[in-house]
């Protein structure tokens, strides 16, 4: 697509920044953005539980993805935020600098203004190493951009890193970029 950055034409571009949600709109609009609380990257003072059984955390993991994506394709922010820790940084679909943090001020703003999501998971693969996860998937869908700047449709891949928390599996990295030719 011509003139276009990670899916996003320069249009849709333009509207995320008019906005300002460049800077706050992790995951994948789709499955991700936030601050759910939690302790920072570091740790820093935070006692991390006792790791779940490798299966159990798996099953785990791939219910917080789901939840992550249904709670963002039905405008439920603050379930949405829930799922990621005070210090996410991460790489979004608009081709911007690293994203540090999530404010869910703005992501209700972006949705107000029009932007939403249906998307669906892919092809999930999680991986458990202890108290750490990764997560790698396809997230196939539709974003419509805020301000009537059109819609933006196709395949994503997608990456998460997880430490679990007295409260949850939370989200510190993800990565969440067009997957070219579609698949």
């Amino acid at each position: 697509m011509a003139g276009s950055t990670w899916g996003f034409s320069v249009r849709g571009r333009r509207a995320l920044r008019a906005i300002g949600a460049t800077a706050t709109l992790p995951v994948g609009l789709a499955a991700a953005l936030a601050t759910g609380g939690g302790a920072s990257l570091a740790g820093e003072g935070a006692a991390l539980p006792r790791a779940a059984e490798p299966q159990d955390a798996e099953a785990e993991v791939r219910a917080a993805l789901e939840a992550a994506v249904a709670a963002w394709s039905a405008g439920d922010f603050e379930t949405f935020a829930s799922q990621y820790d005070e210090g996410v940084r991460g790489f979004f679909l608009d081709g911007a600098p690293l994203t540090r943090g999530f404010d869910v001020a703005a992501l209700r703003m972006a949705h107000d203004a029009g932007l939403t999501a249906t998307v669906s998971i892919r092809e999930a693969d999680v991986r458990v190493l202890g108290v750490t996860a990764v997560t790698v998937a396809y997230l196939e869908g539709t974003i419509n951009l805020p301000g009537g700047a059109g819609a933006v449709g196709g395949t994503w891949r997608y990456s998460d890193t997880r430490v679990r928390r007295d409260d949850g599996w939370k989200i510190v990295q993800y990565h969440l970029s067009d997957l070219a030719g579609g698949r």
